[in-house]
């Protein structure tokens, strides 16, 4: 049995549970969706569903039915999962069904391919693999945005007697708008700061973007044909100019309409002039956010597209609750989850700063790496229990000295090593370089701020479910992987050690790919963190094969210094020699054109091994390349290359206070569920009061935001009284150190068990077509790989699978070749 298999039952199916409460509620919102474009669909919802859910609430027609469709699914669905979400692993396989039905149409062979002549072979995995996000996000807000408009228009259409061209214009484009504003009220969910339902979900912050971003240009197009009709109007059937058209007049701006006019006058007066002003605002702020999100100017100008985007946003939402009163209704809920879930984040990051930030207590320049900074973070249990439970995390990093905006950056651990968490960039943007220069520096203090963790799909648990793993990481893109490879042979270690009978585990072979250029990166990961996993393959008897692919310009010979070269010879001798058979080595193995071709038939082969003098002369330019933590940074004392001791300031890392899967018994949810809780129904029914009782004339536009104000005030006291308990009072009966070391941290439990001698070596061959027979090998290659033969080995096995992280070309060409081998 597996450590995830291992939790009871009970957890599992509560765990599940949480899962299918978000699918209903998702349908639920669906169903809205498909029959508001019906009259029927209509009734249903305005006049059956609001007298049998809330026939007491004072609000009737179509606002019943946003309130109905909108709130129960997003804040009830919430709540619960704040209530009861604990560290449970969501299962892989959710609906057994589907998966059989899967199985069973992958045991069709022959079938013909559409390219190449190529074969559909038993290894095709249908309904295996990472789901495409934009394919749920087209089905999910697109097509159900087009169905409820096209409906809408064939009702209109129907029950119109004299339907004339201003007429058709005029229910076009409000369709249109309706529409475009019930797609901007599903945006907010998958960008709220540990969103509970992502987790419920199982869907990782970054791939559930897709679904902001499908619902941002959903609502564009439909809001460019309402702004785009309407314009035609202004010049078509009104004569006014089109500036008086736009322009509220002077008595406008008042608190309340003139004595000298009744609220008819007034409405007529002022009511369609405020309309297409804020309208105009909207589109021109959607044209503003539209341009800077395009993907060339975010890489460019990452902090200009992302304030801009904030702000822009922003005013948006205000301006067309300003500009619609139903569109108040509809994102309410949304309103009122984000702030739920964003305003704890952000005060945690505030108190934070005033804390002195987050512990650095290691800064590593590596040598000969292109300028690579490694950053270690001291860190409580319950963070590195966390990390260990779901490996490929990532956290969300500010310096404010520096920019305010949050850099996500993975993060991992070195599981013999349970006091910091780590991250590892390449200095390449203005952040990572001003980050890395002040790092660096023994006279510049940082306080700096993390948020985290962010998590998605459980990796380990998916990789379990295949008998062979492809691994292809490029450059500094490897580290999501440095915390997978130890938890996945951890869950090997505890079935093979007899762990509840799961011996008969799919996995059976694990290969790494790396593309690299800086020979001094290729260096550090393979002795830090490299050598270890090794090792522990070795004593498990699991095969665990890296393969370096080197595309840097520097020679190899470089390692000359590291390296001493083994060789058997032919009566069995073992000889040994230094650099000079080195050298020589490089010259007939590694001086090849930048081809993976021509270094593939390579045809002497050696193996290399690590000698414990080199490993120590290693160890030792790494340690003198290690920087000072600045006097300011850290609190405690830490040794500094010359043996002198320093004390600094900072806390040790904590783990989000919304991020709700990180406890392991439901009692502990209770501050979360309180202040989420609060937050959310309070903020929800502020919007709505405000709206609909404290607003009965339509002319007072600017009172719709007044509920968003009070709401906003609401989140921030909740949040700051949550903080308060969190640091001061509740730390001695929430998780502490030694509740949590006995129990959760299975990778470490299995990387004790190597033994000393086995950390000695690590195995080692240069040049070379195939991977050796046996494991835990590195090969090592001069030249950028070619897709078909990173995929070559898992054409041996039924049930392959391929991870990649790193540069977009390599990762497209890699997928390339997988859809063409199916």
């Amino acid at each position: 049995m597996t450590i995830s298999s291992a939790l009871s039952k009970r957890n599992v199916h509560l765990r599940l549970s949480l899962y299918w409460i978000v699918v209903v509620s998702s349908l639920w919102v669906l169903f809205f969706f498909f029959t508001q474009g019906t009259e029927k669909g209509r009734s249903l919802w305005n006049t059956t569903f609001k007298e049998a859910l809330i026939p007491n609430i004072p609000i009737t027609g179509n606002n019943a039915a946003r309130i109905l469709a909108f709130a129960p699914p997003i804040l009830l669905s919430s709540t619960l999962c704040y209530m009861f979400m604990t560290s449970t692993a969501l299962p892989v396989q959710r609906i057994s069904w589907i998966v059989n039905l899967a199985d069973s149409f992958r045991k069709f062979q022959q079938l013909p391919a559409a390219t190449e002549g190529r074969q559909l072979a038993v290894k095709n995995q249908f309904l295996v693999g990472e789901s495409d996000f934009d394919h749920i996000a087209v089905c999910l807000i697109v097509i159900p945005c087009v169905v409820w408009f096209l409906g809408t228009m064939g009702r209109e259409i129907n029950t119109a007697e004299d339907l004339t061209t201003e007429g058709t214009v005029n229910f076009v484009a409000s369709a249109a708008g309706v529409v475009g504003g019930y797609a901007m009220s599903l945006f907010l969910i998958p960008v709220s700061r540990h969103s509970i339902l992502l987790v419920a979900m199982g869907w990782s912050p970054v791939n559930a973007l897709r679904l902001h971003i499908w619902a941002g240009y959903t609502s564009f197009l439909f809001l460019a044909i309402h702004i785009i009709l309407y314009v035609f109007k202004w010049f078509l059937y009104y004569d006014e100019p089109v500036w008086d058209q736009i322009k509220p007049n002077s008595t406008c701006w008042g608190w309340n309409q003139p004595n000298s006019m009744t609220l008819t006058e007034h409405r007529v007066s002022c009511r369609r002039n405020w309309y297409n002003l804020t309208g105009i605002l909207i589109a021109v702020l959607f044209l503003v956010l539209l341009a800077t999100s395009l993907n060339w100017f975010r890489r460019q100008w990452y902090r200009v597209f992302y304030l801009v985007h904030v702000f822009t946003g922003t005013l948006i939402i205000l301006i067309s609750m300003l500009h619609w009163g139903g569109f108040v209704i509809a994102i309410a809920p949304s309103i009122a989850y984000y702030l739920a879930s964003t305003a704890p984040t952000l005060i945690q990051a505030l108190a934070s700063r005033f804390r002195g930030g987050v512990r650095i207590t290691r800064v590593v320049q590596i040598p000969d790496a292109g300028g690579c900074i490694e950053v270690h973070m001291e860190t409580n249990a319950q963070s590195q229990a966390a990390l260990q439970r779901k490996p490929c995390l990532y956290c969300k990093i500010c310096i404010p000295s520096l920019s305010i905006v949050w850099h996500p950056f993975t993060v991992f651990m070195q599981p013999q090593d349970l006091s910091s968490v780590r991250f590892l960039f390449r200095p390449v943007g203005p952040f990572t370089k001003a980050a890395a220069e002040a790092l660096t520096s023994t006279t510049k203090s940082l306080v700096t701020i993390v948020d985290g963790f962010y998590s998605g799909e459980d990796r380990v648990q998916e990789s379990l479910q295949h008998d062979h793993v492809c691994i292809v990481a490029g450059g500094v893109a490897i580290t999501p992987f440095l915390s997978m490879i130890p938890s996945i042979l951890a869950e090997v270690a505890v079935c093979r050690g007899g762990g509840g009978g799961c011996s008969d585990i799919p996995l059976k072979k694990l290969v790494l790919h790396w593309v690299c250029r800086e020979e001094g990166l290729i260096r550090y990961i393979l002795e830090t963190y490299m050598r270890p996993n090794l090792a522990l393959a070795r004593e498990l008897g699991f095969d665990l094969t890296m393969e370096v692919h080197y595309t840097g310009s520097k020679d190899i010979a470089t390692y000359s210094a590291l390296l001493q070269i083994t060789e058997t010879t032919d009566n069995g001798d073992i000889t040994t020699s230094e650099s000079e058979l080195m050298d020589g080595l490089v010259k007939t193995s590694f001086n090849q054109p930048e081809s993976f071709e021509d270094t593939a038939h390579g045809e002497s082969e050696s193996e290399i091994s690590l000698s414990e003098a080199t490993l120590k002369k290693y160890d030792a330019e790494l340690r003198s390349d290690d920087k000072v933590v600045p006097e300011s940074c850290t609190e405690g004392q830490r040794d500094t290359p010359e043996g002198q001791e320093v004390k600094a300031k900072g806390h040790v890392m904590e783990v989000g206070r919304m991020m709700s899967d990180c406890n392991d018994m439901l009692w502990r949810n209770i501050p979360l569920l309180l202040a989420a809780g609060c937050i959310m129904w309070v903020s929800y029914i502020l919007i709505i009061h405000w709206y609909s009782i404290r607003v009965p004339s339509q002319n007072q536009f600017y009172t719709r935001v007044w509920g968003v104000l009070l709401a906003l005030v609401i989140s921030i006291v909740a949040s700051i009284a949550l903080e308060c308990i969190m640091i001061l009072d509740c730390r001695k009966h929430w998780p502490t150190g030694k509740e949590i070391a006995e129990s959760s941290f299975p990778v470490t439990r299995a990387f004790q068990t190597i033994p000393e001698s086995a950390m000695t070596t690590t195995t080692m061959m240069v040049g070379g077509d195939t991977l050796l027979a046996h494991a835990n090998l590195v090969k090592w290659n001069r030249g950028r790989p070619v897709p078909s033969l990173l995929v070559e080995d898992s054409k041996n096995y039924t049930a392959p699978a391929m991870f990649l992280c790193g540069p977009v070309p390599l990762m497209d060409a890699v997928r390339q070749e997988c859809t063409l081998e199916k």
